[in-house]
């Protein structure tokens, strides 16, 4: 009976021992990180963020790829309606005649009636024309026409409609191209205005025709120099 209870104790340790042996090999072979509780939803998580990450990225591109080209196209639009406007302005301004030497110069608009000089006829209709009387302080100078066109081929072509028009009144007056300002130019001496400068420059895109007494001739040089 005694040795019966002691084999007894000996199988009951030694399937205690392989028990355990086998649990402890089991155990090991596992990931301690994996088989932590809750590892599966920090794994998604992390997924979840890199996913919003990289398509954060992709919007990203996305969003500023269009304001920066709306951007680029409005300033170019901005530019352009800036330069048009710039080319529409008068050259012949007050500044200029003070540059010119006119110490009180005074321009005051006045309706073009389609002549220049009211006997050269023009019907350029690309051209913005405009009429000025010219006045220092209170005295009167003369008339001034500036012609502005899109190109230089409008402006040249302006030029030589004035030409031949002086031309075609030979029995009014003589004309005489000189082309000492601008690009070209021309007087027409009137038999009977003998004493009125009428001259017509062309420069760049725009005409200028200048009516004015011969006694403001010399003070009148200076601005035709700066065109």
């Amino acid at each position: 009976m005694q040795k019966l209870t002691i084999f007894s104790l000996m199988l009951s340790a030694s399937l205690i021992l392989i028990l355990g042996d086998l649990v402890l090999n089991d155990y090991l072979k596992q990931d301690p990180v994996a088989s932590l509780p809750g590892n599966e939803l920090v794994e998604e998580t992390v997924d979840a963020a890199n996913m919003n990450a990289v398509g954060d990225q992709e919007v990203g591109v996305v969003i500023e790829d269009g304001p920066l080209n709306e951007s680029v196209e409005v300033e170019l639009a901005s530019d352009s309606q800036a330069l048009n406007e710039e080319n529409l302005l008068n050259v012949l301004d007050l500044s200029l005649l003070r540059l010119a030497g006119f110490e009180n110069p005074v321009l005051k608009d006045t309706l073009f009636t389609g002549s220049v000089f009211q006997f050269l006829p023009y019907s350029g209709s690309e051209a913005s024309v405009s009429q000025m009387n010219f006045f220092e302080g209170e005295n009167y100078v003369g008339t001034l026409y500036e012609l502005i066109h899109q190109s230089d081929t409008g402006s040249f072509q302006s030029y030589l409609d004035l030409r031949d028009a002086s031309g075609d009144i030979s029995s009014e007056g003589s004309l005489n191209e000189v082309n000492n300002y601008g690009s070209s130019s021309f007087y027409f001496n009137h038999f009977i205005k003998d004493q009125t400068v009428h001259l017509v420059i062309r420069s760049g895109q725009r005409v200028y025709a200048f009516e004015y007494a011969s006694k403001h001739h010399e003070s009148m040089k200076p601005l035709f120099e700066l065109l």
